[in-house]
């Protein structure tokens, strides 16, 4: 589920169309993870197991914002970051799996972090 920039008024406005399926394994994060974008309504209806936060490393906005990340939680959703685990893999199809860039080729003065939050590991 990719929603962009739209705002959550947008989200929720879409969340609330009768009939409309919004079911996701995977919802990358609306605006790199803004506090204006992905709303409890939109998590609701997408129900993701992944969400995607794509955000340069220290950035400037300090995207994904705290809020956010408690949203992703409260949803059961695991996170990926870029900001934290570099370059993504995601491979879907009969199940759903990640790699991460950081993770596999660490740079000799940065440690190893978690591929995604420690206490999520990808479904089986």
């Amino acid at each position: 589920m990719l929603s962009g920039d739209a705002p959550a008024r947008m989200e929720e406005a879409l969340a609330a169309q009768p009939g409309l399926r919004l079911a996701s394994s995977v919802l990358i994060a609306g605006h790199h993870g803004s506090r204006t974008a992905s709303s409890e309504a939109w998590l609701a209806a997408a129900s993701p197991r992944l969400a995607v936060v794509s955000a340069g490393h220290l950035n400037r906005y300090r995207h994904p914002h705290p809020l956010v990340l408690e949203r992703f939680q409260r949803a059961g959703a695991a996170v990926l970051r870029t900001d934290l685990d570099g370059a993504l893999t995601l491979e879907m199809g009969d199940g759903l799996a990640w790699r991460c860039l950081r993770r596999e080729a660490p740079r000799y003065w940065r440690e190893a972090g978690p591929c995604g939050e420690e206490a999520v590991s990808p479904p089986d």
